[in-house]
């Protein structure tokens, strides 16, 4: 007791002995190794010793990435304390700690051994010891520190375990291998039906350090032996096939950070093997691409694109290297659909059009599977708002379902649902709401009540009754959406973050502000969390915020955003893609809103000029920015030519909306305005009384 560096409390630790442990009193309190501690204790001790803080927002973060343990946090305050002073690095903050703790754990933990006589070694060291004690006495727990120094220290189910080991030992039976690892206590198990195994970070970290050094005493692995060799590459296919017996599992989405982490691990191995196609001489070629391909499609499906990428494309390596063109054309598929979803139309465009090829050489013109490849260029070209090429495939899609496939077969509906989303962009909404009703009948029919694909057509028609103007309607086929995948998806799937953005733009045409803003800020939040930061769907959410803090006045806010989502789409996009002429359009209302009209009139043309190149000359987006154009026109007081723009807008308008719209009412009162300017009184009273009626209409079908 006293020592200064504890500010006159000492911590003492124990272990596996629990009956020895007091209760909790003033002067003792029992602190559980495998649950740490209390996220305000973590931080109370950090301030205590280091004296930041206390409501550093790094703060917690520090004590996750250190499992909140004690003597842990202890180390990483005394370390911030000592190197955070005048002298030596004075601007040493807690993200500086967090990028040491990556590489040099150790380090960070020596200034606690050197002021604390309480501790001979440090944390690292101890546990260093402990693992190679524990590892030397049992071939499982052997076998088992390999296996995690090359995935994750994340939750593991028993069951990987058991495969991984019994691969090198079928004499180990499920019931030995439990009790080995529950008796040690390195490892954490939880006692739920289906049990599972994690580590903690600093266990994770001497595993692999101890792993690394039982390869090779040197750092150049070109040096090892022939045997070493193979030693790792037969390793690296044992842990492969333990991950591929996911495969057969409901709960694939907890392989997601072993899969990183393999792909990570096997790259560090040495010069030689700088990548995991380099590592598949030990498998059979059949077997790795089947291994590969899945790992690559389950990565996609939970979004982590840039991985799935890396397993696709060296899988591709490897099956053209044989006759392999059946997996070929499925890594070809998958690959479109993921450069399709990173924002990457040409590269998408180009892996489907290659898996076309090879289906149109292998199979009939009327197969399914040719069909499949119609659909998904489609898609590629409805992406790139080149509409009448991605209509064209898409009903070339259709027509050979309708052949092959039952009248109500769910792919049927998929291609009605297709349809729909391209009349939809091309603002021909009777006939998009017409094909997604279709599709929503078939699969009512033929799936569950709460099937996602029954959601994502409450989706596409909840956007078809908003760009209709029938806002309830829409809310209500949202709300519905959500519901089903908010029960049948994770609560961070992009799905979810999709109907958050869609009801964020419902309650912002209503008017409901705040309700926007908090929808759209959710999705924001997931899509941060699982797409990279210069994504197409980032931008999409930076331009939705945009658009509601304008209708709130806070100009600044929204301009930021919109500039924010414009950077992302040059970078991502072509410069004549109709996305990027949203975000001229965006910044355009801005810039008219702050008065600065000459900024605002030359974005508005930027952005009609991108639609009347790339859109019919009737559809809704442009008149959009007719309406745009027409209204810094009337401020700046050039009112023939606001009038003009006004007018040209109100045609399209009429022609291509239900009369009773709100962008009709729009129109409407943007020409009263304008004719109230002009001093045409009787004129301007015209127009304002035809868009009071629309919208009291509307009123009055909202209330019912």
């Amino acid at each position: 007791m006293g020592n200064e560096v504890w500010n006159n409390g000492q911590i003492i630790l124990t272990i596996q002995n629990r009956t020895a442990v007091p209760s909790d009193s003033p002067f003792t309190k029992h602190i559980s190794v495998s649950c740490g501690m209390k996220i305000q204790e973590c931080r109370q001790l950090l301030f205590l010793l280091s004296g930041t803080d206390v409501n550093d927002r790094l703060s917690d973060e520090v004590a996750e990435k250190l499992d909140h343990q004690p003597l842990a946090i202890a180390a990483a305050a005394v370390y911030f304390k000592k190197v955070n002073v005048k002298n030596c690095c004075p601007k040493f903050s807690w993200q500086d700690y967090l990028e040491k703790l990556k590489c040099k754990r150790e380090v960070t933990e020596e200034q606690l051994l050197k002021t604390s006589s309480a501790y001979q070694s440090t944390m690292s060291a101890a546990v260093s010891l402990a693992v190679a004690k524990s590892a030397e006495n049992s071939l499982i727990l052997h076998h088992t520190f390999d296996l995690f120094s090359l995935i994750s220290f994340e939750p593991l189910p028993l069951d990987i375990i058991t495969k991984y080991i019994q691969q090198l030992d079928q004499n180990c039976d499920k019931e030995e291998i439990y009790l080995a690892v529950k008796d040690c206590s390195l490892f954490l198990l939880t006692e739920i039906e289906d049990r599972e195994v994690r580590l903690h970070r600093v266990v994770h970290d001497v595993a692999k350090s101890l792993s690394n050094c039982k390869q090779t005493e040197t750092k150049d692995y070109s040096q090892c032996d022939t045997a070493n060799r193979a030693k790792a590459r037969r390793r690296v296919q044992n842990v492969a096939k333990a991950l591929y017996c996911f495969k057969v599992r409901d709960d694939q989405i907890k392989v997601i950070p072993h899969l990183k982490a393999f792909n990570s691990a096997v790259t560090k191995l040495g010069p030689e093997h700088t990548s995991l196609h380099s590592n598949t001489l030990a498998f059979e070629k059949r077997e790795i691409c089947k291994i590969y391909l899945f790992f690559g499609k389950t990565l996609h499906h939970f979004y982590a694109f840039k991985n799935a990428v890396e397993f696709h494309n060296m899988n591709l390596q490897i099956s053209r290297g044989f006759d392999a063109q059946n997996y070929e054309c499925s890594i070809l598929n998958d690959l479109g659909l993921l450069y399709q979803k990173m924002g990457d139309y040409e590269q998408a465009k180009d892996y489907h059009q290659q898996a076309l090829a090879i289906k149109e050489k292998q199979l009939s013109p009327d197969n399914v599977n040719v069909a499949l490849s119609y659909s998904n260029l489609g898609t590629v070209y409805r992406a790139k708002d080149e509409l009448d090429q991605a209509k064209d495939y898409h009903e070339r899609a259709l027509a050979i379902k309708k052949k092959q496939l039952s009248p109500d077969h769910v792919d049927v509906a998929r291609s009605y649902s297709n349809l729909g989303t391209v009349y939809r962009a091309k603002g021909e909404l009777d006939q998009a709401k017409d094909y997604h009703e279709r599709a929503l009948a078939m699969k009512e029919k033929q799936l569950s009540p709460d099937h996602v694909d029954v959601a994502r057509s409450y989706s596409n028609l909840g956007t078809v009754y908003r760009a209709k103007g029938e806002l309830d309607q829409a809310k209500d086929y949202h709300e519905r959406a959500l519901a089903i995948k908010e029960k049948q998806l994770s609560p961070d799937h992009v799905d979810v973050a999709r109907s958050y953005s869609n009801l964020g733009r419902v309650y912002r045409a209503k008017g409901e502000l705040d309700q926007a803003k908090d929808y759209h800020e959710r999705a924001l939040a997931i899509k941060e969390k699982q797409l990279s930061p210069d994504h197409v769907d980032v931008a999409r959410s930076y331009s939705n915020l945009g658009t509601v803090y304008r209708a709130k006045g806070e100009l600044d806010q929204a301009k930021d955003y919109h500039e924010r989502a414009l950077a992302i789409k040059e970078k991502q996009l072509s410069p004549d893609h109709v996305d990027v002429a949203r975000s001229y359009s965006n910044l355009g209302t801005v810039y008219c809103a702050k008065g600065e009209l000459d900024q605002a009139k030359d974005y508005h043309e930027r952005a009609l000029a991108i639609k009347e190149k790339q859109l019919s000359p009737d559809h809704v987006d442009v008149a959009r920015s007719y309406s745009n154009l027409g209204t810094v026109y009337r401020a700046k007081g050039e009112l023939d030519q606001a009038k003009d723009y006004h007018e040209r807008a109100l045609e399209i308008r009429e022609k291509q909306l239900s009369p009773d719209h709100v962008d009709l009412a729009r129109s409407y009162s943007n020409l009263g305005a304008v004719y109230h300017a002009k001093g045409e009184i009787d004129q301007a009273k015209d127009y304002y009384e035809r868009a009071l009626a629309i919208r009291k209409k509307a009123t009055k079908a909202r209330r019912c």
